[in-house]
């Protein structure tokens, strides 16, 4: 009973790895940073209102990956494998 109301993605990027790293497409987000090829740097475009979002991430390759540093202006994504040619994607839930 009653309207459901829900939230709209705060951010959201597909980014390739190979060469250079750089954003294929977007939404509310900056920049990307290769910090090496199995841990890279996000910016978003506008901060969140708080470090508490939510995120999901796919990688195109078998890998374990994590995100660390969760900031209002970003966050680090880690795998266990080098992505070389590999592109991953995420999205992020939270207040703007």
């Amino acid at each position: 009973s009653g309207t459901e109301i829900g939230q709209l993605a705060f951010a959201w990027a597909n980014i390739e790895t190979s060469g250079s790293s750089s954003i294929a497409d977007s939404f509310n987000v900056s920049s990307v940073t290769e910090q090496n090829t199995d841990h890279f740097s996000l910016a978003f475009a506008n901060a969140a209102g708080n470090a508490n979002w939510a995120i999901a991430i796919d990688v195109e390759k078998n890998t374990k990956s994590f995100t660390n540093v969760h900031t209002t202006s970003g966050f680090d994504l880690r795998t266990d494998n080098h992505l070389s040619d590999e592109n991953f994607s995420f999205i992020v839930f939270g207040d703007s």
